[in-house]
């Protein structure tokens, strides 16, 4: 399927100006992901990797754009190459080095917040 299409897809499917959901390549195909259900997004060279409850997959979109059609959508940016939904956030805490770690609701994975975003954090106690 080509980008002319999944932009129409993504389109077709929102009703409100943010993004509701994502077209994204998956192992066995393409999923269609609510925004809801995307736990964080990393940029990976020319790709996004969108990470969500059900798995994983890619996207060829910037992280920028991602981010500006994910407006008010609870998606905060905890790096240069990393947006994490704040709904699937356990916890934040400080590692031994003195750097924010998010802790993922259901998952193994923590995420550092680098310096430079960690001002998004003040009001959680941090």
């Amino acid at each position: 399927m080509n980008d002319h299409w999944r932009c129409y897809l993504m389109k077709s499917i929102s009703t409100e100006p943010a993004l509701n959901w994502l077209f994204i390549a998956a192992a066995r195909g393409h999923d269609i992901v609510n925004t809801q259900e995307v736990v964080f997004l990393v940029s990976d060279v020319k790709y996004t990797r969108v990470v969500h409850v059900q798995g994983h997959g890619l996207m060829k979109i910037g992280l920028g754009h991602l981010e500006r059609m994910l407006a008010g959508k609870g998606f905060v940016r905890i790096s240069r190459s990393c947006l994490v939904s704040l709904a699937h956030i356990a916890n934040i805490r400080r590692n031994d080095l003195g750097q924010l770690q998010a802790s993922l609701r259901g998952r193994q994975e923590t995420l550092t917040i680098s310096k430079r975003f960690e001002s998004a954090f003040k009001g959680f106690g941090v």
